[in-house]
């Protein structure tokens, strides 16, 4: 997908359409504990100068419907070119609550996912995930480990929630199963003429992969969800959903928050697996 150049508010608008789909509610080890058919409408209006957001939300004692219409957006959201987004909190505390809602888009598909993960106390407590689609009825088959597996080249493009220029980085995600229960991973990261190697090694579990404190979880329509399980104070982390949208082609949306817990930025990596 091209990094063209567009306004914040007209990336959002690459979000206009009547999206159906549902509000799923997963634990924080990846159960699914509840689902609710939804609709999520956003229409431009006033010339494109106002956007109108109707959800509507079909439980079995009938329809909830919420509508907002709004004309600028707030220091707490983020878009990308192809349209893909992050809202939330914009600075981490371990008392209350701690959560940020990430989506990523697909035109050709005609295809959204987005998921927030809410943490209580700075423990992973739930996630809402919520797959969308324009065309027709679909269904949501979990990922499949084996798809990932292998080499993925990969682009990245970082906004920063200061406003500053972007910054684009290339990548090589290597993932590789060492036997039944555990799986490899090296990360190789090219900035200009500085390279860093991270290497890792993960439990396979039930639902995705486990890390030494993040949690990868393997969801529908071929959405994973990596973050940490507890966020630990004065260590910089990141929350990021994963897409494989097609056979082969993958993309990942990070919101990255600083040591001090601030948000900083908020990246998308383009992915190819090499064959």
């Amino acid at each position: 997908m091209s990094e063209v150049a567009r306004s914040p508010w007209e990336c959002l608008l690459l979000n206009q359409g009547n999206w159906q789909g549902s509000f799923c509610q997963l634990s924080a080890t990846g159960e699914l504990l509840e689902k609710t058919k939804s609709e999520t409408r956003l229409e431009a209006i006033n010339q494109e100068q106002t956007m109108r957001q109707t959800v509507r939300l079909f439980y079995d004692y009938g329809l909830k419907e919420r509508v907002l219409e709004y004309s600028s957006l707030a220091r707490s959201v983020l878009f990308l070119p192809d349209g893909s987004f992050s809202q939330g909190s914009t600075q981490f505390s371990p008392v209350g609550e701690f959560g940020a809602e990430l989506g990523l888009i697909n035109p050709e598909r005609r295809r959204r996912l987005r998921a927030v993960p809410i943490y209580q106390q700075a423990e992973l407590q739930k996630i809402t995930l919520i797959p969308e689609f324009l065309a027709e009825n679909t269904e949501f088959e979990r990922l499949d480990l084996e798809l990932l597996l292998g080499k993925w080249a990969g682009h990245t493009i970082t906004q920063f929630a200061d406003w500053r220029s972007p910054i684009t980085t290339t990548s090589m995600l290597e993932l590789e199963r060492l036997d039944s229960n555990r799986l490899r991973q090296k990360l190789t990261l090219i900035e200009q003429e500085n390279t860093k190697v991270i290497e890792s090694i993960a439990a396979i579990a039930l639902h995705g992969l486990e890390f030494e404190n993040t949690r990868v979880l393997f969801l529908v329509d071929g959405g994973t969800l990596a973050c940490p399980r507890q966020i630990k104070t004065q260590t910089a982390f990141s929350l990021e959903l994963g897409w494989l949208w097609s056979l082969g082609h993958r993309q990942r949306l990070r919101r990255n928050y600083d040591q001090t817990g601030a948000w900083i930025s908020l990246s998308l990596t383009t992915e190819t697996k090499i064959p």
